[in-house]
C-alpha cells in the first residue's frame, strides 16, 4: 500500500512481534478412565454417554450439543449441520457414526433435552425432548460423578481431544481428524 501511495507510513512499522504462547497441557483421560468413566455412566445416566459418546467421536463442543434439536440432523448423509448461530465459530457439518444414529421423530426437539422443565431426575435427563438442558447440567452432572465419584480429575472436554488422538493412532490421516 505504501508502493502504491495509498498510505505514507506503514502502520505496522516498528511493532514488536507478540511472543509465542506456550500451549495448555491436556492430561488426557487414559483408556482405563474412559471405560471406569463409560461403566459408571451406563448406571447413573446411560443417555450421558450419549452425549460424551458425540463430543469424543464428533469433537463438538458440549455447549453446541445442548443446543442441537433433531432438524439439525440428516440421517440420510449422517451429518450433523450446526448452523452459525449455535457453533462457536462458524456454520458446519459433522459426520456422525452409525451408532450414533437415533430414533428422532420430532424435529423440534432438542437431541438432548429434559423430560420435563426444572426436572432433577437422572434418568429424565439428556433423553429427546422440546425442553432444552440449562447451561450447566452436563458440566455438574462430570464434576459430581467423574470429579467427586470417581476421583478422575479432566476436563469434559478433553474427550474431543482423546477422540482425534485415537483416530490419528488408528491410522486417519490428520486432515480427515
Amino acid at each position: 500500500m505504501k508502493k502504491e501511495f495509498i498510505v505514507k507510513n506503514n502502520p505496522a512499522q516498528g511493532l514488536e512481534y507478540l511472543l509465542e504462547e506456550e500451549s495448555q497441557f491436556i492430561d488426557l483421560i487414559t483408556d482405563k478412565e474412559q471405560t471406569q468413566i463409560i461403566n459408571h455412566f451406563k448406571i447413573v445416566c446411560p443417555n450421558f454417554n450419549i452425549f460424551l459418546k458425540i463430543i469424543y467421536q464428533c469433537g463438538i463442543r458440549p455447549n453446541e450439543i445442548r443446543q442441537i434439536k433433531c432438524s439439525m440432523i440428516d440421517l440420510n448423509k449422517q451429518i450433523f449441520v450446526l448452523p452459525k448461530e449455535i457453533t462457536k465459530t462458524k456454520a458446519r457439518k459433522v459426520p456422525i457414526s452409525y451408532d450414533l444414529k437415533l430414533d428422532l421423530s420430532n424435529s423440534d426437539n432438542f437431541l438432548f433435552g429434559i423430560e420435563s422443565p426444572y426436572c432433577r431426575r437422572k434418568n429424565k435427563l439428556f433423553v429427546v425432548s422440546p425442553y432444552q438442558l440449562s447451561v450447566n447440567v452436563a458440566g455438574n452432572m462430570w464434576r459430581d460423578n467423574v470429579h467427586k465419584g470417581l476421583k478422575i480429575y479432566k476436563k469434559m472436554y478433553w474427550i474431543k481431544h482423546k477422540g482425534a488422538n485415537d483416530k490419528e493412532e488408528n491410522g486417519m490421516k490428520i486432515q480427515t481428524v
